[in-house]
């Protein structure tokens, strides 16, 4: 969707006058297309079918959070993930495939990240008149990046480290254009820079390595959410479907329980419990776990 602002950013690099007819002119089939796959996302993800033109979704598993989050939190979880997908660039540090919303947003680092931002942005404006690299890198980081900020909330996670592959693109950009440029301008500097960065990509390949260990089945995946948020029932329901399917009974009603006694609002939960106590011949909870969910996600 942001293909033609990037297009844009492009002829800026290439210095071409964005006040030519022309150039905009050669981005009006970008436009109307962003516009296009804009509509069907928003549909999609509302729970639609985009007016029959696309298969329906059995369950509205990517459907807008029915989370009601003020203005102020909204921006607080823009700046939030603005802030911390930057930082991760740096240190990946709690790499997880979840990352859900806080409980309370009572915390006052929340308050603090908009700060950061702002005040992140307005360094970088000010700097541009000395450097446009970090100008455009920034610029290219935050056009990629703003759509999957939670301005409008979407499921359940306030951040995903996978929104950040495109995005980075434009932070690594500038890091190397100037380190590059540090190089020319210094050669001495080039074997310490060049050490450097070996000792940096090494880092990051055995860290990478290390993470990707816990991609290998849905337990390990799970474990991993679950060591850094234990009090939050959802990777605890998943973790117990994954083992009830693969025929831990126990271990998958266990962890259903868990996920019972943190949230009693999360519909899979009884589903699972339901499924659980169905293939154990435990009559009496049964039908109500099955029930449960239908008053809780009706549709």
């Amino acid at each position: 969707m942001v293909l033609p602002l990037v297009l844009l950013l492009l002829d800026n690099w290439h210095k071409r006058p964005l006040t030519q007819t022309k150039v905009w002119i050669e981005k009006i089939p970008f436009f109307a297309l962003s516009l296009l796959f804009g509509l069907i996302a928003a549909n999609i993800q509302s729970g639609g079918n985009f007016y029959g033109a696309l298969p329906s979704l059995s369950e509205k598993a990517f459907a807008i959070s029915s989370i009601d989050f003020s203005l102020w939190q909204r921006i607080q979880i823009a700046s939030y993930g603005f802030v911390v997908y930057l930082f991760k660039l740096f240190v990946p540090y709690g790499m997880a495939a979840y990352h859900p919303y806080p409980s309370a947003f009572t915390n006052v680092i929340f308050t603090i990240y908009p700060i950061i931002a702002i005040l992140f942005l307005a360094a970088v404006l000010f700097l541009r008149k000395y450097t446009n690299t970090l100008f455009w890198s920034v610029a290219f980081y935050t056009l990629t990046i703003a759509l999957v900020l939670q301005f409008v909330s979407v499921g359940s996670a306030i951040i995903a480290e996978r929104y950040t592959y495109i995005p980075y693109i434009g932070l690594l950009f500038g890091v190397f254009y100037g380190l590059n440029g540090l190089v020319l301008s210094k050669p001495t500097l080039k074997m310490p820079i060049t050490i450097a960065a070996a000792v940096v990509s090494l880092v990051f390949a055995t860290s990478s390595y290390q993470y990707i260990q816990t991609w290998k089945n849905s337990i390990t995946l799970w474990d991993n959410v679950i060591s850094l948020y234990p009090n939050v029932a959802k990777p605890y329901a998943l973790r117990g479907t994954f083992k009830g399917k693969s025929g831990d009974l126990e271990g998958s009603l266990k962890d259903f329980e868990q996920a019972l006694a943190l949230d009693t609002t999360y519909a899979p939960t009884y589903e699972g419990l339901g499924n659980i106590y169905g293939a154990r011949a435990s009559p009496s909870p049964s039908p109500k776990c099955s029930k449960r969910p239908l008053k809780l996600a009706p549709k």
